[in-house]
């Protein structure tokens, strides 16, 4: 329908979870579910083949439409390429992606941008090779005047150096 009423290119289709887990590209490579997300990054790929800085941002205006599965799932189906991938977590008013890597999120990018940490400090290795995570810490009164900053920039620009792949969720 979206194909047939605009002019929106459809990059892929992805299912509903019925595991328990949150990462089946990882936990359930041979599953449909995987195979979807397999399929989304080739599109990717293939659409940024010219891009030196792959950035792809994954929002949307409400809550619970799978944000936070589609971008770690996303991130970590492009890390398990080979890929040296970068998730970052933007969400600063309702943070979850600690929970799916089991993180402690008393520091992160909102105690990052507001000048209490440095880089390395708010970026961590995940269990899924060539996967790292930038998670959101804890909730700032003033979340978007953080995301505007120039310690933002800063930080995008110096990600950019260091990852193939960069997937920013918020």
């Amino acid at each position: 329908d979206i194909e047939q009423q605009t002019t929106v290119p459809i990059l892929g289709s992805i299912g509903h979870n019925e595991k328990s887990f949150d990462l089946p590209v990882f936990e359930n490579p041979k599953s449909a579910l995987a195979e979807s997300f397999r399929s989304l990054r080739a599109n990717l790929q293939y659409l940024l083949k010219n891009e030196t800085h792959k950035v792809i941002s994954i929002s949307s205006t409400i809550s619970g439409e799978g944000k936070t599965f589609c971008a770690a799932n996303l991130a970590a189906i492009i890390a398990m390429a080979g890929r040296k991938t970068l998730l970052v977590s933007l969400d600063l008013r309702k943070p979850k992606i600690h929970r799916i890597f089991k993180l402690d999120n008393d520091s992160g990018i909102s105690t990052y941008l507001a000048g209490m940490n440095g880089f390395e400090s708010i970026v961590h290795a995940t269990n899924v090779e060539n996967l790292s995570v930038a998670i959101s810490g804890p909730v700032p009164p003033n979340p978007a005047e953080l995301i505007e900053s120039a310690r933002m920039t800063d930080f995008m620009n110096r990600m950019k150096s260091e990852y193939d792949f960069i997937i920013i969720y918020t």
